[in-house]
């Protein structure tokens, strides 16, 4: 495909080097809320990790 049409025309159909936005964000979301997950039983953690997202999601809004 890429011989066929370019590198950049596959970069754009494919999504290519996008990984970086997702790498990004989980970066500044582990430097927020560091690495661990402190709950020990799975329904709480995922309480915590939709209320860590949640509150990451506010302060996107707010900056």
């Amino acid at each position: 495909m890429i011989r066929d049409y370019g590198f950049d025309i596959w970069r754009r159909v494919v999504g290519y080097g996008r990984r970086w936005m997702a790498e990004t964000a989980i970066s500044i979301f582990k430097s927020i809320f560091g690495e661990e997950i402190l709950s020990k039983k799975p329904r709480w953690m995922k309480v915590e990790m939709v209320q860590k997202a949640y509150i990451y999601t506010l302060l996107l809004n707010t900056a």
